[in-house]
């Protein structure tokens, strides 16, 4: 996880301190995809977390996450999205292309 969340904040350096993407997450302009496998899943949110997590005060309470007691402080969650595994045809490509 740690590896994943520090690729994410030099992602974040690449594309977004850049204005190549915006400061805050858009679903508009990132698709997350993962394998499914928990492990996989959980570099993705981690990876995501070090892009975007807490997002150095670009995140809105009450429009971009939850404005409710508990929730972490500027925290947006990101759908990481996955395919069943038996018709994940893009993994498949890869693993006998490889």
């Amino acid at each position: 996880m740690k590896q994943h969340f520090n690729l994410g904040k030099k992602i974040r350096q690449l594309y977004v301190d850049t204005g190549f993407l915006g400061k805050r997450y858009s679903s508009a302009e990132i698709y997350v995809r993962s394998t499914d496998y928990n492990r996989t899943i959980i570099s993705a949110l981690s990876n995501m977390i070090g892009m975007y997590g807490w997002n150095h005060g670009a995140s809105r309470k009450g429009l971009d996450y939850p404005d409710v007691e508990g929730w972490p402080d500027a925290y947006v969650p990101i759908a990481v999205h996955t395919i069943d595994r038996r018709k994940d045809y893009e993994v498949k490509k890869l693993i006998f292309q490889g």
